[in-house]
């Protein structure tokens, strides 16, 4: 259960939705209005720029505290203190972000964010400290730590943080088992990866309302992400340890290394193709970003232009394909535009509009009949009464 009210969720949900419905005239002002009216919220959420400046402040606070209460250790420096002051501030920051979630109503505003990412790493030095812990140990406090903090508070960084401590504690132990398995350990990696990005996108697609929405498109973008890294050529070559490949004509030394070359090239240009044909923008995004990394890759085993001759002409070739296909998609082809949308789900408008009638039929007051033709009711001879 998370530490937000889930009530107040669902009316940010509700307002949110309303909001990008009616700036793509899906509703009407009226409605828009109605809407707010029904389902008030009362959660601090500020635009990006206070929210970033609000973190950076509520961090340097948090620093100093520590500072200034480690004056008083100052010729002290065992680990046994050092345990205990990040353990104390690190329990003092939970405690006090819960008292601005509850009290204060604050969500994503910086100071939850800043406390949160304070109290976590505050709390992994003190166990890292305590008990002197190996690279896996070390990586299974993160992750016992960001699983708790994600199901605690539903936020973006930790469910990151969880799913990639979760791949490194898988790394870390078949790298050290050796043999075979760590020569499967690209192969496990990716296949955790795509279980984890299906899992996540029929969790998202198969509701109307979750408490944990705010963490499923990063974590379906971070599984996209860690399902090419660990198929990547360069990648696979650098972790293997193979440094006499890693120049000149890529001299391969490593068993299914022209599967990894495959890889790298197929998978961007597969989210590609997927993201069009699906009308997926995150798969078609994040295809488009890996393509700079397919480019990397091939270029740094097979160099026949300089850098600076490869930037200019990708970053010429990238201006005149924007271009021409701003002015191929105005306003729209194939169910695609250059036009930007700030909602494209048609099954989230039409649950809106269902939401919109259910409530207007809701709350329509009985009509008031005054045409009433019942026999009167006199007073003072008919001075006063109904007829």
């Amino acid at each position: 259960m998370t530490a937000y009210n889930k009530n107040e969720l669902y009316h940010l949900y509700v307002r949110s939705t309303a909001r990008q419905a009616f700036q793509n005239e899906g509703i009407t002002k009226e409605e828009y209005v109605s809407v707010c009216s029904q389902y008030p919220s009362k959660l601090y959420t500020p635009n990006f720029f206070i929210s970033i400046a609000l973190f950076l402040l509520t961090v340097v606070i948090v620093i100093f505290s520590i500072a200034i209460f480690a004056l008083g250790f100052l010729g002290d420096s065992s680990e046994d203190v050092v345990t205990i002051l990040a353990l104390f501030f690190s329990a003092a920051c939970f405690f006090i972000l819960e008292v601005f979630i509850r009290q204060r109503h604050h969500y994503f505003s910086g100071v939850d964010t800043a406390l949160l990412v304070c109290a976590a790493i505050l709390l992994l030095s003190g166990l890292v400290y305590a008990t002197d812990a190996g690279p896996i140990i070390v990586a299974a406090y993160i992750f016992i730590i960001s699983l708790l903090c994600t199901l605690r508070y539903a936020h973006p960084f930790m469910s990151v943080s969880c799913m990639l401590s979760f791949l490194a504690i898988i790394y870390l132990v078949l790298s050290q088992e050796g043999g075979y398995l760590k020569a499967i350990t690209a192969f496990v990696l990716m296949a955790i990866s795509i279980v984890i990005y299906f899992i996540f996108k029929n969790k998202k697609e198969g509701h109307r309302f979750n408490e944990y929405d705010a963490i499923f498109n990063i974590i379906e973008i971070c599984s996209l992400l860690t399902f090419y890294l660990a198929g990547n050529f360069f990648i696979v070559n650098q972790f293997a340890g193979n440094s006499s490949s890693l120049s000149g004509n890529a001299v391969v030394t490593f068993p299914l290394a022209y599967f990894f070359w495959v890889c790298t090239i197929i998978i961007p240009l597969a989210y590609i193709y997927f993201g069009i044909k699906n009308k997926n923008s995150i798969l078609l995004r994040v295809g488009l970003v890996l393509l700079a990394a397919m480019v990397f890759t091939i270029r740094y085993y097979y160099s026949h232009l300089s850098i600076e001759t490869v930037l200019v002409l990708g970053g010429a070739a990238m201006i005149l394909v924007a271009w021409a296909l701003t002015r191929f998609l105005q306003p729209s082809k194939y169910e695609f535009t250059s036009v930007e949308l700030h909602k494209n789900n048609a099954p989230a408008k039409a649950q809106l509009e269902a939401l919109i009638l259910a409530q207007t039929f809701a709350k329509s007051p009985l009509q008031n009949n005054d045409s009433k033709f019942s026999g009167g009711d006199f007073g003072g001879a008919g001075a006063t009464g109904e007829y």
